[in-house]
């Protein structure tokens, strides 16, 4: 078990914390939806220290460096890059990649920005307004999506996967 499924088994438990018909208490809601945005991070996290320390050793100093290198709204910027790169026409984006050659992703990655997007939004409602209410429906959407984002990182492979790490992690010059 990794982190994320930690974080996504704990937001499932939250959800679930009111047997009854009665909806949580807002507070385990606020924390389930938190929960699923960190699990997606999470996993964002590993697959930068797992392509750039491959040497197995998890926890070793380099290793956690890496892992802890990654920042939430950079993350976000550049997988809305990916969005956007995504939604060009073809002539378009032969421009763009003989100047961009790591653009050239999976349509699959263009999804995770707007559900990366989404959850950290959501997050921010939940953990900073104190306003805001969340209703069991949505919070399980939330956590749905989260374990989607996350099957879809997993699944990637070879180039592509490596391509995602640097790309997100390492800021262009």
């Amino acid at each position: 078990m990794s982190l994320s499924d930690d974080f996504l088994r704990l937001a499932e438990q939250l959800v679930r914390s009111n047997s009854s018909s009665k909806s949580p208490p807002q507070i385990d809601l606020r924390r389930a939806v938190s929960s699923a945005y960190y699990a997606v991070f999470h996993e964002f996290c590993l697959l930068f220290a797992e392509q750039f320390v491959c040497d197995g050793k998890k926890l070793t100093r380099a290793w956690l460096q890496t892992y802890r290198s990654l920042e939430h709204q950079q993350l976000k910027k550049r997988l809305l890059e990916i969005r956007q790169f995504s939604k060009l026409k073809d002539k378009q984006k032969k421009q763009r990649e003989s100047k961009n050659a790591d653009l050239n992703f999976p349509p699959a990655l263009a999804d995770l920005a707007d559900i990366f997007a989404k959850l950290q939004d959501s997050r921010h409602e939940a953990d900073y307004n104190p306003q805001s209410k969340f209703d069991r429906k949505e919070t399980i959407l939330s956590i749905e999506s989260a374990r989607g984002c996350i099957e879809k990182i997993r699944h990637l492979c070879g180039d592509g996967k490596s391509a995602l790490a640097v790309f997100i992690g390492i800021k262009k010059r």
